[in-house]
């Protein structure tokens, strides 16, 4: 629910282009106005069920049960190719891959947390082979304090974003948790063959559903499957390919964002419907490189290195890199949205299974093709897409007006920060 405040600033009404700089805004440098503290080592936080969360380098990452940090607070990663800043309401741990931030005065948190973002201190690099911020890179960067009733301002403002960009996502991420339960209850657990087994109607389920569901196994290589379905490898239900990478030393093969085709790097698959990407390449660079324009309703796996086992779902037509597997379901034995379930419910056993060694796994798309998994009737198929439709809508408006608002939050942040715009 959006509030009065919230409203006004929605309507763009508590902002005006007058530069908020006056004498009260002081001239500083981070190591004066904040501690940057080591995170502590921690065992065991990836299978603890205790009550405070565990921030790494990149995120959340565990549990334990005591705290390092009385929160609220800030997280800054420390060492790693990539390396994030978080925030957290509650008491939490800190490992040492990261640090937490401290102010040194009294301080607005949220506004803090903003100024890190727009200073970019997460991109300090050291030079090293393993990637790592130092502390002491950061303290001699001048920062432009404003008074704390400002801070505060700024802080409400940008963080309202935040807050209904982070709704519209929750809701796109329930909504998705729904339809992979009855993804799993169907096609993996088979919980209505088993119920029609027993002589029940399925729970839930209209007789005309359930008439579409045989009432019996039968043996095959994966196991007992429905009667009537089959074991079949993946590439049997899809057309699979993969896209590539215009060469960077040609300037006119990438575009601006917004002209030409978006290019999808393997980070950016997030296991959601993708709308866009970070980069564009041009006409001449599709042509020139072996890019490929996949259509919308693809589904795509990344293949290589930390993300392998990533998947996306395209909500308009994308081109990917050579990393990215990219799969269209088959007419009249596949659809688009029951493939991009099933191949999330398969990507991480497709990806240990088929990993060839090294530090990192990398899996091939033969590989992915190969893999068998349990088909179902082509009917069943069209009646879970059928029965989905609407809620995968959902997901998709959801995720649309949550990377909106996430949008005016980031080109906000510059301009309140630098004191460019004023939060009356």
């Amino acid at each position: 629910m959006i509030n009065h405040d919230m409203y006004h600033v929605l309507r763009g009404r508590v902002l005006t282009s007058e530069s908020a700089i006056s004498s009260t805004w002081k001239e500083s440098t981070w190591g004066k106005e904040v501690s940057i503290n080591y995170g502590k080592s921690l065992r065991d936080y990836d299978t603890n069920t205790g009550d405070f969360q565990v921030f790494g380098t990149n995120g959340p990452i565990g549990w334990c049960d005591h705290f390092l940090v009385d929160g609220p607070g800030i997280i800054l990663g420390r060492k790693g190719a990539t390396r994030g800043v978080f925030f957290s309401e509650r008491p939490f741990y800190v490992i040492d891959t990261a640090y937490y931030v401290t102010p040194n005065s009294k301080m607005n948190l949220r506004w803090l947390y903003f100024a890190i973002n727009y200073h970019r201190l997460a991109k300090i690099d050291d030079g090293s082979p393993i990637p790592s911020t130092p502390r002491s890179a950061i303290r001699n960067i001048p920062l432009l304090v404003p008074p704390v009733e400002t801070q505060e301002k700024i802080g409400n403002c940008l963080t309202n974003y935040d807050h209904l960009s982070l709704s519209n996502q929750n809701i796109a991420n329930i909504t998705q948790k729904i339809i992979s339960t009855l993804f799993r209850s169907w096609f993996i657990d088979f919980e209505p063959v088993k119920a029609k087994s027993e002589g029940k109607l399925p729970y839930g389920m209209d007789e005309e559903t359930a008439a579409l569901f045989p009432d019996s196994f039968e043996d095959s290589e994966l196991g007992p499957i429905p009667t009537g379905w089959r074991a079949s490898p993946i590439s049997e239900i899809c057309k699979m390919s993969s896209g590539g990478t215009p060469s960077r030393s040609k300037e006119e093969y990438f575009s601006t964002q917004g002209v030409g085709y978006p290019w999808l790097a393997s980070r950016e698959l997030n296991g959601n419907i993708i709308h866009d990407a970070e980069e564009y390449i041009s006409e001449l660079g599709l042509k020139n490189s072996s890019a490929k324009l996949f259509p919308e309703n693809s589904v795509a796996m990344a293949m290589y290195g930390a993300t392998a086992g990533r998947i996306g779902f395209f909500a308009k037509p994308l081109t990917t890199s050579q990393a990215i597997c990219v799969m269209l379901a088959k007419e009249n034995i596949c659809l688009p949205k029951y493939l991009y379930f099933l191949i999330g419910s398969e990507s991480w056993k497709i990806v240990w299974m088929n990993a060839l060694g090294g530090a990192q796994p990398n899996i091939s798309q033969q590989s992915i093709g190969k893999h068998r998994i349990v088909l179902p009737r082509f009917e069943i198929i069209q009646k879970f897409e059928s029965l989905v439709e609407e809620l995968f809508s959902i997901i998709d408006t959801s995720s649309i007006q949550s990377e909106k608002l996430a949008g005016i939050r980031d080109a906000l942040i510059p301009r309140l920060i630098s004191g460019e715009l004023k939060v009356n």
